[in-house]
């Protein structure tokens, strides 16, 4: 990012706050450091907007919006908040509240992300019409954050981050995490789908088996996900069992776009998959072969 010679010097130290708040935020794959403008992806700039404080541009062409323009009339207790808000429309976001304020989706999207609700009267992306943009910074709302780590998920290789580091896996059509299910200790529990709620259940640490392959294990028992019997059949029961290394219980991680996963077991090559594409709470997670479907890709995040 980088801050355009216009920029009044009072307002560097917001700017530069307003980028320090993104990168606070932990298991998001983008990380924003202050450069030459002419080097920067994104600038900051002022121009006179006629009524808005700030105006930023969406990404295009798989880029961010370049610009950030503030309007020199913008009050010094907003400026950290417009700041804040305008970067997240370079990185993607609408305003929040674009269906309650009467924008709709448009053109360019409108889409909600996995994991948060349609509405949230705390987020620093509502627009200006919304009440709590007129009490300046207050911080990203649990949504906010939520939001940004599953557009912009951060999957890393094991070596990449600190021995322990808790992961939760999220499927992409229901929003709903791998878990264990009943929270139980027993060898052979099965693994289902349930929404997240943080217990150890449903967090995972990713461990290296070699070869480019993972093994996948529960926080709380510190079983491995495995697949039953060690099945080759399509719809073989995924479970929670003691790691042996014999393959049913290896797994590749792979990308399938858009920062979502595919969980491909080394043995009968088949994929981590919500049964019949359920959207049910507690729906059995089984293998089946892949066909591009959401419910078998995967959000791989930090666990929170």
């Amino acid at each position: 990012m980088g801050i355009d010679p216009s920029f009044p010097s009072a307002w560097r130290a917001d700017a530069e706050q307003a980028v320090s708040e993104w990168n606070s935020i932990a298991g998001k794959r983008l990380r924003f450091v202050l450069v030459s403008p002419e080097f920067a992806d994104i600038t900051f700039s002022v121009a006179y907007l006629g009524g808005a404080y700030g105006q930023a541009e969406f990404p295009a062409n798989g880029e961010p919006g370049h610009r950030v323009r503030i309007d020199p009339s913008i009050p010094t207790s907003l400026r950290k908040l417009v700041f804040v808000h305008e970067l997240g429309h370079c990185f993607g976001f609408r305003h929040t509240n674009l269906y309650v304020n009467g924008e709709g989706a448009g053109t360019v999207g409108g889409n909600v992300i996995t994991e948060t609700p349609r509405e949230d009267a705390n987020s620093v992306m509502n627009s200006g019409s919304s009440p709590n943009q007129s009490q300046g910074w207050r911080g990203f709302s649990k949504y906010d954050v939520t939001g940004f780590q599953n557009l912009y998920p951060i999957f890393m290789s094991p070596g990449m981050y600190a021995p322990g580091t808790l992961m939760k896996i999220v499927a992409r059509s229901t929003g709903q995490a791998l878990t264990v299910e009943g929270n139980s200790y027993a060898t052979d529990a099965r693994i289902i789908q349930h929404p997240y709620n943080g217990t150890g259940n449903d967090q995972w640490l990713l461990q290296d088996a070699g070869n480019g392959y993972h093994k996948i294990i529960s926080r709380n028992t510190g079983y491995a996900l495995t697949v039953q019997y060690d099945s080759y059949t399509p719809g073989g029961q995924l479970i929670q069992h003691p790691y042996n290394g014999t393959g049913n219980d290896q797994w590749e991680i792979q990308e399938a776009g858009l920062g979502y996963y595919k969980i491909r077991a080394r043995n009968s090559r088949q994929c981590v998959n919500v049964y019949n594409n359920s959207s049910s709470v507690g729906a059995p997670i089984i293998q089946y072969p892949y066909d591009g479907n959401a419910n078998e890709q995967w959000y791989i995040t930090f666990a929170q």
